[in-house]
């Protein structure tokens, strides 16, 4: 310690006791200023002057303060004349020479254009050449502080240019991206265009990335194009780098949390929610739980209404509770329900009825082969075109309408399979049982003929219901009939089993032919003898006359 102490009180001695020459660097405090000259005081009897005019920032210098300047003449009376724009000058050259020889970047002004170039200037000291070939194209240059780097030296004057330092600058920031890049780092950019299907965004001027709009954000973005402006910085992840093809593709939602994580948790299955939903489409409805999870309602799961389509029940911007059906996280799937907030009506009406109730309903559809009735909300039925009435060949679109309403008995009925037969002709008796009092064989009946067989014979309608058959052969020859023709006939045949009534006109001829000639028998003298022949032809001569 006693050593260190007698050095630095030689060293203050000897700089004392030391001449101060012209060209000198010297430091001392400032003590006083005129208005024109500070006085400086150079420690011991020496005493300096700093003229205004010798001071690079006058308004930088303040009363007892230490500052350094260089000798440039002594005056009378031993007075020494200081200036601090000399010494400056004489450090920015030798600052500027160092890294003119380093080959490093300088910082100048662009001072005024030449003939091929430009005039610039290192801190306002030392001039050099920037030609117009390694400057930038802007209409706006002079003025502008820019940054170059060093070209060439001749004798005193200097070549520098900005291009290389531009580039050179390129070059490491691009390096450093990629190091970036490699370690996995966030990158800042600035949105610089908008394109199909996301943003370009610049990275320091040196890379251009894709951003995707599909990775904006976990969130569902109505009009994704407008989530970012120009300009706008971002701090996004990379997805994928080709440093050969210079391909990079960037995400925001990267860095976002992501929803999906802890949805389980959040969302298990049977549990109830209330989202919006967001999106209609005929296979079913999206519905935004929070922020980045979605779910959806499928067309089956809306309601228990068969036929009930999502856009008929549901619309976008509404909130609605659903029921969590199914959750899968790495899918980023889930499946909703809303009909699934009320009790399976299927569940509710098999507790209420059962086989061979009789149901009440309105039509809700009416096909070739049979009648749609719903029972009650959720639960519709069905009517084979068997079922619907006794009569044969009935015309379902005009006995029935959408929206009537019908009675009809429960044939068979099972929940789990969403299944109801009804029958609405069970409600009447079986015109067949009636027809096996009423069209014994040997009755006489009278119908219409419906329809005729080619080479068969005739179907007479006897009741709306039931069908006669009357043969060609059962019909006295030389006589036709047409359809809609009366037609009366003797039932010959009848078949509750097959249900097939047969008739025959010839058998009722014969009948009253039989009665005719009765009467006239019984109408002639009981004496007399005539054979049943005879009778007739005496009918016949007698109805010829």
């Amino acid at each position: 310690m006693e050593e260190n102490f007698k050095t630095l009180l030689e060293e203050y001695f000897q700089r004392m006791d030391a001449p101060i020459k012209v060209g000198d660097v010297v430091k001392g405090v400032v003590v006083h200023f005129d208005g024109e000259n500070y006085f400086v005081d150079l420690g011991g009897k020496a005493e300096a002057i700093l003229p205004k005019t010798e001071v690079v920032e006058p308004e930088e210098i303040k009363l007892g303060e230490e500052l350094s300047a260089i000798v440039t003449q002594r005056g009378q009376r031993g007075v020494y004349v200081l200036s601090v724009k000399k010494l400056f000058e004489k450090r920015t050259r030798e600052e500027f020479e160092e890294l003119f020889a380093k080959g490093l970047p300088l910082r100048v002004k662009v001072m005024s254009p030449v003939k091929g170039g430009y005039v610039v200037s290192f801190k306002g000291v030392v001039s050099a050449f920037l030609p117009g070939s390694q400057a930038e194209k802007d209409p706006d240059f002079v003025g502008k502080e820019i940054t170059v780097l060093p070209l060439e030296k001749k004798e005193n004057s200097y070549v520098v240019s900005q291009k290389a330092y531009l580039a050179k600058e390129r070059e490491l920031k691009k390096k450093e991206i990629e190091e970036k890049v490699r370690e996995g780092i966030p990158l800042v950019g600035r949105v610089k265009a908008k394109v199909k299907g996301g943003f370009i965004v610049d990275f320091e001027g040196v890379i251009a990335g894709f951003l995707p709009f599909s990775e904006l954000t976990h969130r569902r973005l109505k009009s994704p194009e407008d989530y970012l402006q120009i300009g706008d910085e971002v701090r996004v992840s990379v997805l994928f780098y080709d440093p050969i093809q210079g391909k990079l593709k960037v995400s925001l939602k990267a860095l976002e949390k992501d929803p999906w994580a802890e949805v389980l948790e959040k969302y298990p299955v049977d549990s109830r929610h209330v989202g919006t939903v967001v999106e209609v489409k005929p296979f079913g409805a999206f519905v935004e739980l929070e922020p980045g999870i979605e779910g959806l309602i499928p067309a089956s799961e809306v309601s228990w209404q068969r036929g009930l389509k999502p856009q008929d029940v549901l619309s976008q911007g509404d909130r609605v509770e659903v029921v969590v059906l199914e959750v899968k996280p790495e899918e980023r799937r889930m499946i909703l329900s809303l009909k699934r907030l009320e009790e399976d009506p299927w569940e509710v009406f098999a507790r209420e009825h059962k086989v061979g109730d009789i149901v009440h309903g309105k039509v809700k559809g009416v096909v070739d082969f049979g009648l749609f009735v719903e029972v009650r909300e959720g639960v519709v039925g069905f009517v084979h075109r068997s079922e619907v009435s006794w009569k044969r060949n009935l015309n379902l679109k005009e006995a029935f309408s959408e929206g009537s309403e019908v009675s009809s008995k429960i044939l068979e009925l099972s929940p789990s399979e969403k299944r109801l037969k009804l029958s609405i002709k069970a409600l009447v008796p079986n015109p067949w049982d009636v027809a096996s009092e009423t069209l014994k064989p040997g009755t006489n009946i009278s119908g219409k003929v419906k329809q005729i067989l080619p080479g068969k014979g005739y179907l007479v309608e006897i009741t709306e219901e039931i069908l006669g058959f009357l043969p060609f052969r059962e019909v006295p020859q030389g006589e036709k009939f047409k359809e809609g023709d009366k037609v009366q006939g003797k039932v010959i045949l009848f078949d509750r089993e097959k249900e097939r009534v047969h008739l025959s006109v010839i058998a009722l001829k014969e009948e009253e032919e039989r009665m005719l000639a009765q009467e006239y028998l019984s109408s002639q003298s009981p004496s007399g003898s005539h054979t049943l022949g005879q009778v007739l032809k005496s009918l016949t001569e007698r109805e010829g006359s």
